[in-house]
């Protein structure tokens, strides 16, 4: 080879890595112009301002939990904040109610054997929790 292509070679060669080099970094400054940059800076938290006589938290007066009974049937009777929804939720029947007088009272039926029931307490502002008791309650045939 001549002494002149080695010299074009060499040329071309470091040209090209010029215009990748040019273009690579253009293209990341172009990338980070259109990301928004997220920072904890201006984090601003919801405050909710209840009385406390607003705000009930989920009781469950009857029946206690692990509760053995020879009944189909069962009262549950608790409390709850008024206006809240209820949902009560055992495999075999589920009840929705408006909790309208701040207690409920509502008949429940059982399965033979072991009944899990799930209250729940919504409300209509989605910033509150949602309150939840577990009872397992044991219908036992007399036989």
């Amino acid at each position: 080879m001549k002494k002149e292509t080695i010299i074009a070679i060499f040329f071309g060669g470091l040209l090209g890595l010029t215009v990748a080099f040019f273009m690579i970094s253009k293209s990341k400054e172009a990338s980070l112009q259109k990301t928004k940059v997220v920072t904890n800076e201006a984090k601003v938290t919801p405050t909710i301002i209840l009385l406390d006589n607003q705000l009930q938290n989920l009781e469950i007066s009857q029946p206690e939990d692990g509760l053995i009974v020879n009944k189909k049937n069962i009262t549950i009777t608790g409390k709850a904040t008024k206006d809240f929804l209820i949902v009560i939720q055992s495999p075999i029947k589920d009840i929705v109610f408006k909790n309208t007088k701040g207690s409920f009272n509502v008949d429940f039926p059982l399965a033979l054997g072991e009944n899990n029931i799930k209250i729940l307490a919504f409300s209509d502002n989605t910033q509150l929790p949602f309150q939840e008791k577990d009872l397992k309650i044991y219908y036992l045939d007399e036989q």
